[in-house]
């Protein structure tokens, strides 16, 4: 039986995480059943296993069913002896699944630890034993973990348990994070908050580089004050607690004095600030940071496995499985969309893409009333829906699936198909933007775009609207209106060009259209100042 030696020892190993003198935790392997082997050296030989992943997906099998067959022994009364047994072997099963379970938890656990050192996205440090605690406590109920394994699959059990576990993992960590946040207050958030940590924030906030000097410089006189009146005695603690009151006058007008001070030392030019300036920016700090601690720490997809126990071979294996399905996957339901009729093609781009109202499709549609528009794109999202299940069932699952079943899968996923196609419509206009901007506007319009882009910046931060903020940007739109312009009438013509439309059809179409490249240039602010100052460094 020593051929299966390799195939037992997954499933009666346990592992557990070990600290050491130096700081670290090293991984420690112990057999928990050996009395067990023999059970399994028989299971295997008679149902022919030829791996650990055969044999864990015959417990998880028999997990997913153990609810109805237990049902089945009770309604037929059937003897003790046998309905022990049963309960016994459901025990031994979810046993050996969670030991499966632990190696892949151990090297997710760490995939994500490793992440959280290199990223400000989450508010505080996890360390890799938090990590592994958190994803073995979601081991311990293996069949919900793994309830939605297609058995039918070509994907590997182990494949689909790492990216499960891996989004948990994240998804708990997510929620924990978020409700830190929340429980500080905005000063002591700030108060919490690294420099590299807000400059991230505010760079993903849309904040330009020039501005984000000055906001550090606001938090950094923000901090300078309260450790000031707020010293931390000798080990780490305030001497008094800070307030989580909103500041004072007295302390804004503190922080007023400290910020000019530090603009003038620099040589900044910008003009004297107010209380009622650094009020403003203080809270576009607090707001970047919460929205950063609140985003999605990391993607799915950006897995880096570990080797250190596993072999290259599955590694690479687990890598290229979720790759392949990822790219399986929007390679159909773009074919599908394509296979759809001229007429719903174009409507689902400008709808999803440019936030048509649908309104402005009845003359388009050739219909009366604005229901009749949600129901036709309700068709087309369900048709790309229903083939989509059809195709990746019978091409990636091996699984020929009648109506009903296809019909029963398509019921609450619509949302999905029609977030993927949201997507792909607005980087459909995104990608015709970009090469707009790229030729039709020179180094004098972008120093024009830029005020108008700082100011909109600015107004849109705010929780209350200051209606001087508001003038200033309707200001700066009319020293930046004819440089939009230039980019406006290419960008509409190379739209109705490829979608082969009239826009103006379309009622709402010029102001959506004003919106959607004034969102495009606030999300590449960065971009534009970065090659206008490569363009005045070569200049020079």
């Amino acid at each position: 039986m020593s051929k299966y030696q390799q195939i037992i020892d997954r499933l009666v190993t346990g592992i557990s995480l070990k600290d050491n003198s130096n700081g670290t935790a090293s991984l420690i392997r112990q057999e928990t059943h050996r009395g067990l082997r023999p059970f399994l050296e028989n299971l295997i030989e008679d149902n022919s296993i030829a791996s650990e992943d055969e044999l864990a997906q015959y417990f998880l099998q028999f997990l997913l069913e153990s609810h109805n067959n237990y049902h089945f022994l009770w309604r037929n009364q059937a003897n003790i002896s046998l309905t022990f047994s049963y309960t016994v072997f459901y025990k031994v099963a979810k046993l050996f699944l969670f030991n499966y379970l632990q190696l892949i938890c151990f090297y997710e656990a760490r995939d994500i630890s490793q992440k959280l050192r290199q990223t400000s996205n989450s508010g505080s440090y996890y360390a890799l034993e938090d990590c592994f605690i958190i994803g073995i406590e979601i081991a311990l109920a293996p069949a919900s973990l793994l309830k939605g394994y297609s058995f039918d699959s070509k994907t590997h059990l182990k494949t689909y348990a790492s990216v499960a576990l891996n989004r948990t993992i994240k998804n708990k960590i997510v929620k924990e994070l978020k409700a830190k946040s929340l429980k500080l207050s905005d000063n002591g958030l700030l108060r919490n908050t690294t420099k590299r940590k807000l400059e991230e924030a505010l760079s993903n906030f849309g904040i330009s580089k020039s501005n984000i000097i000055k906001y550090c410089l606001v938090w950094q006189a923000f901090n300078e004050l309260f450790l000031e009146l707020y010293p931390p005695s000798s080990n780490g603690s305030h001497q008094r607690k800070p307030p989580t009151t909103p500041l004072t006058d007295e302390q804004l007008l503190q922080i007023v004095i400290r910020y000019n001070k530090q603009v003038r030392r620099l040589e900044i030019q910008e003009s004297n600030s107010n209380s009622q300036t650094i009020k403003q920016m203080l809270a576009t700090c607090v707001q970047s940071v919460r929205n950063l601690q609140s985003r999605k720490l990391v993607s799915i997809e950006e897995h880096n496995y570990i080797n250190e126990i596993a072999s290259e071979e599955d590694t690479e294996m687990i890598a290229e499985e979720t790759q392949q399905q990822s790219k399986e996957v929007s390679s159909i339901i773009l074919e599908e969309f394509r296979a759809l009729e001229k007429t719903a093609q174009q409507s689902l781009l400008l709808w999803l893409g440019l936030e048509i109202n649908q309104n402005d499709f009845l003359g388009f549609l050739n219909l009366e009333k604005q229901y009749q528009v949600a129901r036709n794109f309700q068709r087309y999202i369900k048709t790309i829906l229903k083939s989509f299940i059809k195709r990746y069932s019978d091409s990636v699952l091996g699984k020929n699936l009648g109506a009903k079943e296809v019909d029963q899968l398509c019921k609450d996923k619509l949302n999905d198909i029609k977030g993927y196609l949201t997507i792909h419509s607005k980087n459909f206009f995104r990608k015709i933007l970009a090469k707009t901007v790229q030729h039709q506007i020179n180094e004098s319009d972008k120093l024009c775009l830029i005020p108008y882009l700082d100011k909109l910046n600015e107004y849109n931060q705010q929780r209350i609207k200051d209606i001087e903020i508001r003038d200033a940007v309707a200001d700066a739109y009319i020293q930046a209106k004819n440089s939009i312009i230039k980019i406006q009438q290419p960008f509409s013509a190379e739209v109705e060009s490829q979608l082969e439309v009239k826009l103006q059809q379309f009622n709402c179409a010029v102001e959506k259209i004003e919106s959607f490249i004034e969102n495009w240039l606030v999300a590449n602010q960065a971009l534009l100042c970065q090659n206008l100052s490569k363009n005045q460094t070569v200049e020079a």
